[in-house]
């Protein structure tokens, strides 16, 4: 039984939680710790509330049955009996009585959106697959639309599986120095696991075991294309994995780069931060910048980093050749100085597109804003709530971020800047874009592609919708 919760809160001094009484009792409970799990009692003075992630379970004394709950973003319960247990839901401290970290009385101030669950199971958590039940709570399959196709892959495929539930495959990844494939497994049920087998894609060559650093320790056994091995309890290992050459190869973009004439210097070197100027006064931190920035398969070069060099294209209602050849995309990569919206034309097609902000937050679910604090107000005073901004949250693809930006002498450390990847078809017999006359738009580079890729779309959102979220109206911040 799944339970959405759509709650508006703005109460000091205050807890609120879910209680569940069950016919089911046992003084322990378990709770699951992300990579293990451990077994409290009851509460005590002190010891009034225990973490947990995404599940934590009551099985009755008898070992017949039990009751897991599931929770998306709440990791605090209780347990005050034998058969009662409690999901911390939302909690503001009473600090009216203190000198010092006043402004957590308003804590959890705002809107808040969360599911939790109720999962009863026969025997104990392990039989009953909790752990798999918070996963599916956690991440919901997700659907995309692509077009019609042959389906040379046959009616179904996996890109990777394990031949058993008590094995979690935790990450897979590209390796940061090798071309192999990083893949981390975790022991979920408390106990070993033997002849454990993985596959991925068509199938793996070979394999060695890796620590953090992704380091080889050890070699790994691979038979008949799977990587086999042993894991012991609540076991965490990592392998790197050479894969066979897929059946069914996807064709890369046909691309070539679109020639720039750039006017205008916005990226910095470390040495002279104040070379480049964006805006705000700040720059890109060149150090940062690759050469090539992929984006989903496409490719742009990046333009002169070097001090004294131009390396954007400022946007004037410049007429940009685009180069001859069968392409349909034409992909840009830019930013601006602050949101804003305008007009790209590519042959008689005009495009309203928007470009995003440079630099800022791309997404924030109700800031709560508090007065500035004075040195010369006593601590009690400094903190008062002023406002609950409305959430927001923007969606245009990220190519490229950097985790700080340059003021004109120093870094400006979490400030952290992008490029974003923009795409408008190319209609047939198309010779040049048309950029618009607004200099807040930046390009930084341009390509051309026949792509065929482009055409598979999610059918749901992948991420929330801010979409009429208004600012809250505070009610009482005394």
């Amino acid at each position: 039984v799944e339970v959405d919760n759509k709650i508006e809160w703005q109460t000091k001094g205050c807890s609120l939680k879910a209680e569940f009484p069950l016919t089911v009792s046992n003084l322990n409970a378990t709770y699951n710790l992300g990579l293990g799990t451990i077994e409290r009692g009851n509460n005590h003075e002190k010891k009034y509330e225990v973490p947990s992630h995404e599940w934590f379970d009551l099985t009755d004394i008898s070992g017949n049955y039990g009751v897991s709950i599931l929770e998306d973003c709440k990791y605090g319960s209780d347990k005050p009996s034998d058969n009662v247990i409690r999901l911390t839901l939302l909690y503001s401290p009473n600090t009216d009585d203190r000198n010092d970290f006043t402004e957590q009385c308003w804590q959890d101030w705002g809107k808040h959106e969360f599911k939790y669950a109720i999962y009863g199971h026969k025997s104990n958590w392990a039989d009953g697959e909790t752990s798999w039940q918070g996963r599916k709570l956690n991440q919901p399959l997700a659907v995309f639309e692509a077009p019609i196709h042959k389906g040379k892959a046959g009616k179904s495929c996996s890109f990777a599986s394990v031949n058993t539930n008590q094995v979690e495959i935790l990450a897979i990844k590209k390796a940061e120095r090798e071309d192999v494939v990083i893949v981390r497994v975790k022991e979920l049920l408390g106990k070993p696991a033997s002849n454990v087998q993985l596959l991925i894609g068509n199938g793996i060559i070979s394999a060695y075991e890796v620590n953090g650093q992704e380091f080889k320790i050890a070699d790994a056994v691979v038979k008949d294309s799977k990587l086999t091995f042993d894991i012991g309890t609540y076991g965490i290992r990592t392998f790197a994995l050479k894969l066979k050459s897929t059946r069914q190869k996807i064709a890369k973009p046909d691309y070539e780069f679109v020639k720039l004439d750039y006017n205008a210097d916005v990226i910095s070197s470390d040495k002279n931060k104040a070379d480049g100027k964006m805006a705000q006064d700040c720059s890109y931190a060149a150090e940062l910048m690759p050469c090539v920035i992929t984006s989903e398969s496409v490719e742009f070069t990046t333009s002169p980093k070097a001090d004294g060099q131009n390396n954007v294209v400022v946007c004037k209602g410049q007429e940009i050749k685009l180069p001859k050849g069968k392409y349909n995309r034409l992909y840009i990569l830019a930013a601006a100085d602050e949101d804003t919206k305008d007009v790209f034309k590519i042959g008689s097609q005009e495009t309203f597109m928007g470009v995003q902000s440079w630099t800022g937050f791309v997404g924030q679910w109700y800031n709560r804003v508090f007065n500035e604090v004075f040195p010369e107000v006593s601590y009690e005073g400094r903190f008062t709530l002023k406002a609950i901004d409305a959430p927001f949250i923007k969606r245009d693809t990220i190519a490229w971020f950097g985790k700080h930006r340059h003021t004109q002498t120093a870094n400006d450390a979490y400030r952290f800047t992008y490029m974003f990847k923009y795409a408008l078809d190319i209609p047939a017999g198309a010779k040049s874009v048309v950029l618009p006359a607004n200099d807040k738009i930046k390009i930084f580079a341009m390509t051309v592609a026949k792509n065929q890729n482009d055409a598979t779309k999610p059918a749901c959102l992948l991420y929330d919708d801010f979409k009429d979220k208004k600012q809250l109206k505070i009610k009482n911040s005394k």
